[in-house]
C-alpha cells in the first residue's frame, strides 16, 4: 500500500483512487477449482484489502484462451508453464512473440535488451555460455516482472527401460530408411540439463 501511495494513490474510504479514479483490475481465471483458483481468489482478497477494485471473473476454458488471454483483455491472469531442456524462451517473452503476432508472450512484454539476449543465445553452443546467457535473459525479464511465477511443483518421472530414441541412420539398398534404437540412457538423453 505505501508503494501504491508513493505512486499518487490516496485513500477515499477504504479505495485506493488517483485523480479522481479508483485502482481497478480486471482479474480473469477459468473456471474450475484448485490451486489456481485458490491463488486467484488469496490474491484477489489481499488486493481488496489493500483498497483495490478486483473485478475478478472466470471463463470457461476456450472462451478464456481465446476471447480474454489471446486477445490480451486483462489486467491480471492465472496460468500455468511447464518448462524443459531448451534455452530458448522467446515464446514466452520475446517482443516477437505476443498473441496478436501468434505467439505466447501473453504479458505482452518487451524489452529490446531481453529480445537481443534472446535471439543471440540462439547462435552459441558452449553450455555454460548459455547458462550465463539464460541468467542475464532472466535478470532482465525479472526486473521488469511481467509475471509473479508462485511455484514450481516438483515431479519424479518413470519410464520404461523398453523405450528407446529411434534414430534414421542411412538407407539400404533399396532406397529404405535404416533406424537405429537407441537405449534411453544414451549420452544425448542422459547429459540434457534443464535451464
Amino acid at each position: 500500500r505505501a508503494i501504491l501511495e508513493e505512486c499518487g494513490f490516496e485513500d477515499a474510504n477504504g479505495k485506493l483512487v488517483k485523480d479522481g479514479k479508483p485502482l481497478r483490475l480486471e482479474f480473469i481465471n477459468s473456471t474450475g477449482g484448485g490451486a489456481r483458483k485458490n491463488n486467484a481468489l488469496l490474491a484477489k482478497d489481499n488486493w481488496q484489502k489493500l483498497g483495490v477494485d478486483v473485478d475478478y471473473r472466470e471463463y470457461e476454458w476456450n472462451v478464456y484462451i481465446q476471447q480474454y488471454v489471446m486477445a490480451l483483455k486483462f489486467d491480471i491472469c492465472v496460468l500455468g508453464w511447464s518448462g524443459g531442456i531448451d534455452f530458448d524462451s522467446r515464446q514466452l517473452w520475446h517482443t516477437d512473440a505476443w498473441p496478436t503476432k501468434g505467439g505466447l508472450n501473453l504479458a505482452a512484454y518487451s524489452n529490446p535488451k531481453a529480445d537481443k539476449l534472446m535471439d543471440d543465445i540462439l547462435k552459441v553452443y558452449d553450455y555454460d555460455r548459455q547458462v550465463t546467457m539464460s541468467h542475464e535473459i532472466f535478470r532482465e525479464s525479472a526486473a521488469d516482472f511481467p509475471y509473479v511465477f508462485l511455484y514450481s511443483p516438483l515431479a519424479t518421472s518413470v519410464m520404461d527401460n523398453r523405450i528407446v530414441w529411434r534414430k534414421a541412420v542411412g538407407k539400404d539398398a533399396a532406397g529404405n530408411t535404416l533406424f537405429e534404437n537407441r537405449p534411453i540412457n544414451h549420452e544425448f538423453v542422459k547429459n540434457a540439463r534443464a535451464n
